[in-house]
């Protein structure tokens, strides 16, 4: 956090145990700071922005952390889900646009239904479905 002088006031620190409570964190982070450079300053906090803070973080890093990561294997949905919330500063709203589909339709990873639900749009991860990464 920095004052209206634009200096470090505090630093903010967040801890848990729970993955539900690190999602929450990590979703209120980015809405603050929907740039992702992790930083308030209340020096123009009524005042508009000069950039655009619509614009998408770059995933390009994690995509490939990703492929490195879990590559020639077929993982749950579920484990690539914690690996970024647990290693990246994305939360969970930027893994299935974001990540996983510029992946997909490079070619890069496969979507595996679950057998309950065989039938799948491309570029949808529904519950129970795994990921085959090439």
């Amino acid at each position: 956090m920095l004052d209206e002088g634009n200096r470090p006031v505090y630093d903010l620190f967040f801890g848990t145990n729970h993955l539900e409570g690190l999602k929450k964190m990590k979703r209120a982070m980015w809405t603050v700071d929907p740039g992702g450079g992790y930083r308030f300053s209340d020096r123009r906090a009524d005042q508009p922005t000069l950039f655009d803070a619509k614009v998408p973080p770059d995933t390009s890093r994690v995509r490939s952390e990703l492929i490195q990561t879990f590559a020639g294997k077929t993982v749950p949905y579920s484990a690539v889900e914690n690996w970024v919330l647990t290693h990246t500063a994305l939360h969970d709203g930027h893994i299935k646009r974001l990540t996983l589909r510029p992946l997909e339709e490079a070619g890069l990873i496969e979507c595996l239904p679950p057998p309950w639900k065989p039938k799948r749009r491309k570029g949808t991860y529904p519950r129970g479905c795994s990921l085959r990464f090439a």
